[in-house]
C-alpha cells in the first residue's frame, strides 16, 4: 500500500523526491543506530570483563587479608568448600545490590543522559527499548561470571596453612 501511494505521488509531483518514512529514517539515522548498537555490545562485553576481573582480584585480596581468620576457621573444622561458600555468599549479596541499583539508575537517569547526548546530533527524542532479556539474562550472566571469579579467587583459601598463620 505504501508503494502504491509513493508511485502515485511521484507521478503527481515529478519534481519532488518521495521517500517512505522507514527509508528516510535509515538514510538519516542508519549509521548512528548501528554505531549505538555496536557501542552497546562493546560496553556489555567490557562490563562483563570488568565484573569478572574486579571480582577475581577482590576475592584474592580478601583471602590474602583474611588468612589468619581462614586458618582459625580451618582449625575449628571448616572445610575449604565451606570457606569458599562463605566468599560466594558475600560476593552474591554485593552483586544483587549492584544490579538492583544499576537498574534503577539506568531507568531513571540513563535515558535522560543519553537523550541529552544524542540531541546534539539533531535527534528530537530518544527512548530506550526495554527488552526482558536485559533484566533477566544479563544479571544472570553477571552472576555466573561473578560466581566463577569468586570460586577462582577464593581457591587460594585452600593454600592457607593453619600452623603458619595462627602463630601471628
Amino acid at each position: 500500500e505504501i508503494q502504491g501511494v509513493m508511485t502515485q505521488l511521484t507521478k503527481e509531483f515529478p519534481f519532488a523526491k518521495v521517500t517512505d518514512a522507514q527509508n528516510h529514517k535509515q538514510q538519516v539515522f542508519g549509521s548512528m543506530i548501528s554505531s549505538i548498537q555496536t557501542a552497546a555490545i562493546i560496553a556489555f562485553l567490557v562490563a562483563l570483563f570488568i565484573t569478572g576481573l574486579v571480582s577475581l582480584l577482590f576475592m584474592r585480596l580478601l583471602v590474602a587479608k583474611d588468612r589468619v581468620e581462614i586458618a582459625m576457621l580451618k582449625s575449628l573444622g571448616f572445610t575449604n568448600q565451606d570457606i569458599s561458600r562463605q566468599y560466594v555468599t558475600r560476593s552474591t549479596f554485593v552483586l544483587i545490590i549492584s544490579v538492583f541499583s544499576g537498574s534503577i539508575l539506568a531507568n531513571t537517569l540513563g535515558e535522560t543522559i543519553v537523550s541529552m547526548a544524542v540531541s546534539s546530533f539533531g535527534v528530537d527524542s530518544f527512548t530506550f527499548i526495554r527488552h526482558p532479556l536485559v533484566y533477566a539474562g544479563l544479571p544472570l550472566l553477571m552472576f555466573v561470571i561473578t560466581f566463577v571469579a569468586t570460586k577462582l579467587g577464593s581457591h587460594q583459601a585452600s593454600n592457607v596453612s593453619i600452623s603458619e598463620n595462627l602463630k601471628e
